[in-house]
């Protein structure tokens, strides 16, 4: 069965536009409170440090 180019596959989906989505969310976030969105993506940073180190 050919591939759909519309609807591309759950995966490839998620890995194209769900990360942008989530980028556009933050910004919007950070763009309302500096402060506390910038603390929270280093304690994300952080975090993703930590699982990465532990692997």
């Amino acid at each position: 069965m050919e591939k759909n180019k519309v609807f591309p596959s759950l995966e490839e989906w998620e890995k194209e536009y769900l990360p942008a989505r989530v980028r556009q969310k933050k910004y919007e976030a950070f763009r309302e409170d500096p402060k506390s969105v910038g603390i929270a993506l280093a304690k994300e940073s952080l975090d993703k440090l930590k699982v990465e180190l532990t692997e």
